[in-house]
């Protein structure tokens, strides 16, 4: 895992969901902690019964369940995608921000934080191959200065290696701040990089705060109906 250091500057709180705008598709990450030993459970746990949920979840586009050793247990991420604001809320019971999964289950981990964001559909790189390793990178700056950042990113999706088969810049707003999520699907470990570290340091270096997380990835999928 890599954290950037924050400067200082104070953030607010985060809006509801009332501010996200329709016509964007929704990226909801939820986090948690797994106990130990507690992994292979966990995963039994999702494809059982997760799957079958998301399988059928109208609106839901993407979806990715993974794990990354924290000493001795594991931080757990969920991540989805839905098609608009009102197909996130419904597949939530109109609740965006408790953190839970799309089945409501968490016996087998500790749900401690929950974020959504809004995806430009020009910044969307899709595909159905597995994915073996999930990234997630998020970034803080001031309001304005993340437009500049976004349009990098997305220029500079090509300059990746094919064995990253999705990617996904969203931006959320908190307080006086902008939170800018690159997510990142790969069908493995670059030779060429570490995923560990900032792909690009000369955008990393414009972010007030930044934290890049590495998971493996023990589900991913897509509705039935996409």
């Amino acid at each position: 895992m890599y954290r950037q250091p924050c400067t200082g500057r104070r953030a607010g709180t985060v809006p509801g969901p009332g501010r996200l705008r329709e016509s964007r598709v929704i990226l909801r990450i939820v986090r948690g902690n797994v106990p130990p030993g507690g992994v292979a459970q966990l995963a039994e746990g999702f494809v059982t019964r997760y799957l079958p949920v998301a399988r059928a979840t109208p609106g839901l586009v993407r979806f990715h369940v993974a794990v990354r050793p924290v000493a001795d247990t594991h931080a757990l991420a969920v991540v989805t995608f839905s098609t608009s604001v009102d197909a996130a809320l419904a597949a939530y019971g109109g609740d965006l921000d408790t953190a839970r999964t799309l089945d409501g289950l968490s016996e087998h981990a500790v749900l401690t934080e929950v974020s959504y964001f809004e995806v430009d559909e020009s910044q969307l790189r899709r595909s159905t191959a597995d994915a073996a390793i999930l990234r997630i990178t998020l970034g803080r700056i001031a309001q304005g200065v993340d437009v500049a950042i976004q349009q990098e990113l997305r220029a500079r999706l090509p300059e990746l290696d094919e064995v990253m088969t999705e990617a996904y810049v969203g931006r959320r707003i908190v307080g006086t701040d902008v939170e800018v999520a690159f997510i990142s699907a790969w069908e493995h470990a670059p030779s060429d990089r570490s995923l560990d570290e900032p792909l690009w340091p000369d955008i990393a270096a414009r972010y007030d705060t930044l934290l890049v997380e590495t998971y493996l990835t023990i589900l991913s999928g897509a509705s039935a109906e996409d």
